[in-house]
């Protein structure tokens, strides 16, 4: 089951990897992006739609990281409580 994983990973990692590439060929046009007082040199829009879908994957990752991380404290701490729960009722009987 795992190697179906790590397939369909790998299938997912090269078909976005491909539609990345098609993305930023097909779309030449320079543009110039501006927020507030911050000026963006020009880019060719596919590189830049390229970049804010990295930058959002990375913001993405980086947030999942921290639930897993919390998820895995949960599991040690309760894990802890079934063992000391499990010898309470050992020393009972």
């Amino acid at each position: 089951m795992k190697w179906l994983k790590a397939f369909v990973s790998l299938v997912l990692g090269v078909a976005t990897l491909g539609l990345g590439i098609l993305i930023a060929t097909n779309n030449p046009e320079v543009v110039q992006l501006s927020f507030l007082q911050w000026q963006l040199p020009g880019l060719s829009l596919g590189t830049l739609v390229l970049v804010i879908f990295a930058g959002g994957c990375l913001l993405g990752l980086s947030v999942n990281l921290v639930w897993i991380w919390r998820l895995q404290a949960a599991r040690r701490r309760l894990t802890k409580e079934l063992k000391n729960t499990v010898k309470r009722v050992e020393q009972i009987q």
